[in-house]
């Protein structure tokens, strides 16, 4: 990067500090993930704050045909005629319009997205068929998934069968593509088949409602301190649980499992990791930490009468 460059790039990233009330570290993010965007403004000599305000208009909720609402009194106003300041409200003078966090009634928003996609991957399984699965394509032909109130994302699913596991069956997820698509991994013992399906489509539910968490943070739906940067090394012991963009995927995927199972938070979290052991190679003292703080943590977020 030249010195000519970089300045221009920290010019930019501090105006997307600006946009997002601050957080610098989800700045940071916005920053490299549009590096190439940036990098065509700086050889076209766009303007730093030109750039910067594209990135924000492109990820913006409150921003609908040209149009800002306040996310304070919701007062609204054209984009064009904002002034030097357009995302500052002229009625009430409410500054931070640009990304506000938004307190989302998750039942509403989640619930649907995540029972359509468990019933296309139990579809795929009680076909007992293997093999690498695109969804929503290979589902309804879409080419992604489009819930209100999500961004849009991707699903690889992975479905194999394999007696000599050991366990019912193992389920394992991460995201790639920068939170764009989520890929779930299912082993299935068919010697406990269908006896096991149960379990299978409760800790579906569990894993994409745990994923789908990671696309909100990825898309810049969280705060700051859940932004996962690509370049940070993950712990590979009972640590990575305790990290503050898992913790809130952690504790929203469980809710699914105390929901279904109608178990209580110790329960559900000390039995998955226990069915996650040939996975996550964690030791018993490690799962009665883990869920004695995880539980704690879902109580924090849910309260004790959830």
């Amino acid at each position: 990067m030249s010195e000519e460059f970089e300045d221009y790039f920290t010019e930019v990233e501090n105006s997307l500090s600006q946009c997002v009330g601050g957080r610098d570290l989800y700045a940071l993010k916005l920053a490299h993930k549009n590096y190439f965007r940036i990098k065509t403004g700086f050889y076209e000599d766009e303007s730093p704050e030109e750039i910067s305000n594209e990135i924000c208009m492109s990820i913006n909720e409150m921003v609908k045909d040209g149009k800002v609402t306040c996310n304070n009194c919701q007062w609204e106003w054209k984009l064009s005629e904002g002034g030097n300041d357009p995302y500052t409200c002229h009625k009430c003078g409410y500054k931070k319009n640009q990304l506000l966090e938004h307190l989302i009634n998750e039942r509403s928003v989640t619930d649907l997205p995540v029972r359509t996609i468990v019933r296309e991957m139990t579809d795929i399984v009680k076909k007992e068929i293997r093999g690498e699965f695109f969804l929503p394509e290979d589902s309804t032909g879409e080419m992604n998934y489009d819930f209100d109130g999500l961004p849009l994302f991707t699903i690889e699913f992975d479905v194999s069968w394999d007696a000599t596991i050991s366990g019912e069956y193992i389920v394992d997820g991460r995201t790639v593509d920068e939170g764009d698509t989520i890929v779930i991994e299912l082993v299935i013992n068919p010697s406990y088949y269908p006896k096991n399906l149960y379990g299978i489509i409760g800790d579906l539910n569990d894993i994409v409602r745990h994923e789908i968490e990671h696309v909100y943070q990825d898309a810049g739906y969280r705060d700051s301190q859940e932004v996962r940067m690509d370049d940070e090394e993950a712990p590979t012991t009972k640590d990575y649980y305790t990290q503050s963009h898992e913790i809130p995927a952690e504790i929203k995927g469980f809710r699914r499992l105390v929901k279904l199972r109608k178990q209580s938070p110790e329960q559900v979290i000390k039995d998955w990791f226990n069915r996650s052991k040939p996975v996550h190679q964690l030791s018993d003292e490690d799962i009665d930490e883990l869920t004695t703080f995880l539980s704690e943590k879902y109580y924090e977020y849910y309260g004790r009468k959830s």
